[in-house]
């Protein structure tokens, strides 16, 4: 059933509002805990007992669930029907725009698979169409330290392309996204704002993904 007219502006807000509150800051989290492990194994390993230690029990399931997981999963459904549903300029008028929020749609759609992936295989421990080892279950393991478990995904030339890949896609969706939040807020209006606006969060991107590359291939 098609959303009403009237519900479209509030709705592309709180899509926008997702992508940069929760979703964007725990990225840069999640990015800040995987650049530990640039120091060595150990570091990411304590890392990773703090966290569980921060958050005992069920408090860590119950902060993924409503301050991670439901955010991402309104952000992507969301982000979908307005990717389906809208219709791009980008094949009648080659604008650089046009082009920037194509590939937004493109990032957006291949997110949902990478990101679906990822916390399968790391969070859960399914990799393929067996069971493997999960970082958060073995978090505190002395013998299958989670940087281990890293280590032996990424080792694999495939599995390191396509985190490559995800953190491209992810970084590139962030950039794009604070550009296009701080249009939809009104925080940049005029022309010169947003085309300033436009190289800083250009510049923000390509600092995450280069910290992303370099975080993962500290793990080989």
């Amino acid at each position: 059933m098609p959303i009403k007219m009237s519900n479209i502006f509030l709705l592309r807000r709180l899509h926008s509002l997702s992508g940069i509150i929760p979703i964007g800051t725990f990225l840069i989290e999640h990015l800040y805990i995987n650049f530990s492990a640039i120091e060595s194994p150990d570091a990411f390993n304590q890392t990773i007992a703090n966290l569980r230690a921060i958050f005992p029990g069920p408090m860590l399931p119950i902060i993924e669930l409503f301050f991670i997981a439901i955010p991402i999963i309104f952000h992507a459904f969301l982000g979908i029907y307005i990717s389906l549903t809208m219709r791009s300029n980008a094949s009648s008028y080659n604008y650089l725009r046009n082009w920037l929020y194509l590939s937004q749609r493109i990032t957006g759609i291949f997110l949902v698979f990478y990101i679906a992936l990822h916390v399968a295989s790391m969070r859960f421990g399914f990799w393929g169409l067996g069971n493997r080892l999960s970082v958060s279950d073995h978090a505190m393991d002395l013998v299958n330290t989670p940087f281990a478990i890293v280590h032996t995904d990424l080792s694999q030339p495939v599995v390191l392309a396509f985190y490559i890949l995800g953190i491209l896609a992810a970084a590139y969706h962030l950039s794009f996204g604070l550009w296009s939040f701080a249009i939809h807020w009104g925080i940049t209006v005029s022309e010169k704002s947003q085309r300033v606006s436009q190289w800083l969060c250009a510049t923000v991107g390509l600092v995450v993904f280069a910290l992303g590359v370099v975080a993962a291939l500290a793990f080989i």
